[in-house]
């Protein structure tokens, strides 16, 4: 995600090499490349602050049109998540035993038409320059369904102390987990979610059983009101 854009200044800096790194995180870096023997280091670091402080502004306004704001439900979960990054106080964990006749490759398949249908799975946070956390959907976040076989004994063991474990809410990763394992009493599907984007009331009991059912059958369902439509109105109404 990482583009790279040639700057061709005006002079007095008119030798003088920039390259600007930017990445679809909403963040940058600029490098600069000059011969030192027509300008001064400090003149060349004046320049830069006075190109960074232009850049800053449109990247700010670029995120402000291209993000939304955290719920005020989110707000409550989004800093103990940054001040506890250790703890899965957070995380929505769900195992469902599946039924014999289940294909394992059509309920993959199931699961991730779900993720690509609906933009809250694919939901990043960053904060802004000023402090502010915002979110928004990146259509190029990948889920991988990892499938392994295993005791039923093992899957236990694997639960209690290896799933379950904390989400980092700022790495641009899944904010949910899901894995298929197989064991001689038969296959079980592990989800687990951050509640930053699921709650924990509805959506994830849902998510493993009348979503994927449907899924699984070819029926998956536009989502016709989602987290982002939520902010939205709550920016609206307050």
């Amino acid at each position: 995600g990482i583009q790279f854009i040639r700057i061709a200044p005006q002079k007095p800096f008119a030798p003088l090499q920039l390259a600007l790194e930017g990445s679809n995180s909403h963040g940058y870096r600029i490098s600069a490349a000059y011969d030192p023997s027509l300008y001064s280091a400090e003149d060349v670091m004046t320049f830069l602050d006075t190109l960074n402080n232009e850049i800053s502004s449109i990247v700010t306004n670029e995120i402000q049109r291209t993000t939304s704001p955290l719920l005020q439900s989110q707000m409550g979960l989004f800093i103990p998540c940054l001040r506890n990054p250790q703890s899965t106080q957070y995380t929505l964990p769900v195992v469902t035993q599946l039924n014999d006749n289940i294909n394992i490759d059509t309920l993959a398949d199931a699961i991730l038409a779900i993720y690509d249908n609906d933009p809250v799975f694919r939901t990043r946070f960053l904060i802004t320059a000023t402090g502010e956390p915002r979110q928004w959907s990146d259509p190029d976040m990948k889920l991988e369904i990892k499938r392994e076989t295993m005791s039923y004994a093992e899957l236990t063991v694997y639960i209690q102390n290896t799933f379950v474990r904390p989400f980092d809410i700022l790495s641009g990763t899944p904010l949910l987990r899901t894995e298929i394992i197989t064991t001689e009493r038969g296959a079980y599907l592990l989800s687990d979610f951050s509640h930053l984007i699921i709650d924990g009331m509805s959506y994830s009991p849902n998510f493993t059983m009348s979503l994927v059912d449907k899924a699984y059958h070819g029926i998956v369902e536009p989502v016709s009101y989602g987290l982002y439509d939520a902010a939205k109105a709550e920016v609206d109404t307050f």
